[in-house]
């Protein structure tokens, strides 16, 4: 999980109409606050795009 910090470099470094949010996609209750954090700061939600994904090395065979 990000850090506090890391959180805020990633969004200095962001348009400031983009929202950061830390949550763990793996857990309904943070896709909730998810979903209250983008309805708070902006009062509509055209789209919600969650990108979860884990990356293993692996060999392809010839």
């Amino acid at each position: 999980m990000p850090t506090a910090e890391s959180l805020a470099r990633a969004q200095s470094g962001l348009p400031g109409d983009v929202l950061v949010v830390r949550s763990d996609g793996r857990v309904l209750s943070d896709t909730d606050a998810r979903m209250s954090a983008v309805s708070a700061r902006f009062g509509t939600l055209g789209l919600l795009f969650l990108n979860a994904g884990i990356f293993r090395r692996h060999r392809l065979p010839r």
